[in-house]
């Protein structure tokens, strides 16, 4: 249930980049893009560390000293870690800033770097009230911290930018520092608890040789190496939007002498306001199969890899007939869902593009974490460098072409990730075959009559459009028809569904 209802938060705040795009209007927030692309990236270092689990062994007040050693540690660490970001990020702003000649980089990037720290310092204060025992303020502090913040960016995007008129930059870098300030509130009103709760604790308690014994450097090292392989993931997949950004950019105005303004309006719409819609896609894609892919992932690292076999080629075929419906229906209808959210058809085309990428995104990512299952290095890096030398090689390349053939250019930019996403699907099922000895062959039949069908619900969406158009010119409009063609393509599948259980029955 908590986790559901951080869904519910986390689809609530998905709401604020509407409001966002009313607010700036046509002001120049290429700075938050581009900073919020790497902030996703820099956040991800952070993912995999998980204080709480390591720390159920000292729940006892009798660790009260151990306890609140490994938390100082943390903190310590984390610090640590967001002085070097922070000096990284200054030498990659000065990178850029010589390359794509972007005037006050450095201050957005830098006060993005530093704010970095206080996700995983909200986390760990989270695992802190776990631990000692408080349970309404634990249960729900990420919920309390992501509701503070979306207020206060509400707030700060609308005095800095109707209000007062401040220069962009300086409007973006206080909604960074909104991580920093929410931070502080919860971190002040939990100690003040934490204390009136224990004041007399610490009076009272004496430490005991035993615990003075404990090597807590051991778990520490648990806290923050196990399962980086999983943070290494995320920052990768994170990475792709950043780089495309950066190649994009430099290929429009240097190579192509594209207007600053007409390339970075198309960049917003891209990896800001259609990339925010398909993140929340695949999450939530992520969220309806992780049950059946931490199965496999478990039974991969009990190495019973003749069970994997049995069972991962029908969950490739299950996740198939999850993914593509959901995926040919809003393609369909992204002019309908680009009017609903943002109110007009700015970014109809882009999303639609976007929508089709997110199906090898999904798959990617699902893939590669069933690779990570293996814990060998070698083929997670494999697959990995090829991502990344496929997108990186690539992209220009692909961007002249649709020059040439007179397209976007932002399409060929969007095709260049789907090429590298594709070409590391088929590097992760060769690896996985080859471990487990998946017989695909087995399924394939099922597999083709899988995308037959999903041919024939496109063919039937797209014919549809001759009588009710996907682009229509109010809010109200373009939900009706959202409705229409999603109770269509449920009618489709439930009428599949039963022809189905008739023939087999007869």
């Amino acid at each position: 249930m908590k986790k559901n209802s951080l869904v519910i938060v986390n689809f609530i705040s998905l709401l604020l980049i509407f409001f966002f795009y009313v607010i700036v209007k046509n002001d120049d927030i290429f700075l938050f893009t581009l900073s919020l692309s790497l902030f996703m990236i820099l956040v991800s270092l952070f993912n995999h560390i998980d204080v709480t689990s390591v720390l159920k062994k000292y729940t006892n007040n009798e660790y009260y000293y151990t306890r609140n050693r490994i938390f100082r540690s943390c903190v310590f660490i984390i610090l640590g870690i967001g002085m070097i970001l922070v000096l990284v990020t200054l030498l990659l702003s000065k990178l850029l800033e010589s390359i794509m000649h972007i005037d006050n980089m450095l201050l957005v990037m830098v006060i993005m770097s530093i704010n970095v720290i206080f996700i995983p310092l909200i986390k760990l204060l989270k695992s802190f009230l776990v631990i000692h025992n408080f349970s309404f303020l634990s249960k729900y502090i990420i919920h309390i911290y992501i509701i503070i913040y979306d207020i206060y960016f509400l707030v700060i995007s609308y005095i800095g930018f109707i209000k007062l008129k401040l220069p962009s930059y300086i409007s973006i870098s206080l909604l960074f520092m909104g991580l920093f300030i929410c931070f502080i509130i919860l971190f002040i009103i939990s100690i003040i608890i934490f204390y009136i709760r224990n004041r007399g604790i610490k009076k009272k308690y004496i430490i005991k040789r035993e615990e003075i014994k404990i090597d807590i450097k051991k778990d520490i090292k648990k806290i923050f190496n196990d399962n980086i392989r999983y943070s290494v993931i995320l920052i990768v997949t994170n990475f792709i939007p950043y780089i495309s950004i950066i190649l994009f950019y430099v290929c429009l105005i240097n190579h192509f002498g594209y207007p600053y303004d007409d390339t970075v309006r198309v960049i917003n719409i891209t990896y800001l306001y259609g990339y925010v819609v398909i993140y929340y896609l695949v999450m939530g894609i992520y969220f309806l199969v992780r049950n059946k892919l931490n199965y496999i992932k478990k039974e991969i690292v009990k190495k019973n890899y003749d069970n994997v076999s049995l069972h991962f080629a029908n969950y490739f075929n299950k996740l198939l007939m999850v993914l593509l419906p959901i995926i040919i229906t809003l393609s369909v209808i992204s002019g309908s869902v680009w009017m609903l959210l943002y109110g007009d058809y700015n970014g109809a085309n882009i999303l639609m593009l976007l929508f089709i990428m997110s199906l090898f995104l999904i798959i990617y990512f699902l893939l590669i974490q069933v690779i990570a299952s293996f814990n060998n290095k070698r083929m997670l890096t494999l697959v990995i460098i090829i991502l990344l030398v496929v997108k990186i090689v690539f992209t220009l390349p692909i961007i002249g072409s649709f020059y040439r053939m007179g397209y976007e250019l932002i399409y060929g930019d969007i095709v260049s990730s789907m090429v590298a996403y594709f070409t590391s699907i088929i590097v992760c099922i060769i690896l996985i075959n080859n471990k487990c000895h998946v017989n695909f062959s087995k399924c394939f039949d099922k597999t083709l009559t899988i995308i037959y069908e999903n041919i024939l619900l496109g063919v039937i969406l797209v014919l549809l459009q001759l009588f009710i158009s996907t682009y229509v010119n109010t809010r109200l409009q373009a939900l009706g028809v959202i409705f229409i063609y999603l109770v269509i393509a449920l009618i489709f599948y439930l009428g599949k569904y039963c022809l189905k259980n008739y023939f087999k029955k007869s």
